[in-house]
């Protein structure tokens, strides 16, 4: 009998275990965000085409095309040598201006350039205070 309830409860700790360790991973797969370089997109080739992902580059302020109230941007990201020109429709971010690195996500067509749906600015190093005299 002793050792039926012993069972029972080791069997019951090892459920309960099992469950919360399938929530821990699935909540963190879900939350994972991975992206390509510009040069690792580039060396997918067609395999990529069409898909939705992320590509994360420096932004080419030379080639920067972006009117004030228009919803239309047009830049190319950079990673050393290569280059993406990049098609976003939507709201600008606000920190877009102090940025040079970006994530975009959208679609890779086949003509090479991305279509962006989502532009996500990451915050430049800028924003740190300056001491007073």
């Amino acid at each position: 009998m002793r050792f039926r309830v012993r069972f029972t409860f080791i069997a019951g700790g090892m459920i309960v275990a099992v469950t919360i360790a399938a929530l821990l991973l699935a909540g963190l797969r879900g939350s994972t965000v991975y992206y390509l370089t510009v040069k690792e997109l580039k060396a997918q080739g067609d395999s990529v085409h069409g898909r939705n992902i992320r590509v994360a580059g420096i932004v080419d302020r030379k080639t920067v095309d972006w009117e004030f109230g228009s919803t239309t941007l047009r830049f190319d990201m950079l990673e050393g040598d290569e280059s993406l020109p990049v098609i976003y429709e939507g709201p600008v971010p606000d920190a877009f201006a102090q940025s040079d690195t970006v994530v975009a996500e959208g679609a890779y067509l086949a003509e090479g350039i991305f279509v962006a749906d989502t532009l996500v600015v990451q915050c430049p190093s800028r924003y740190e205070g300056q001491v007073a005299p």
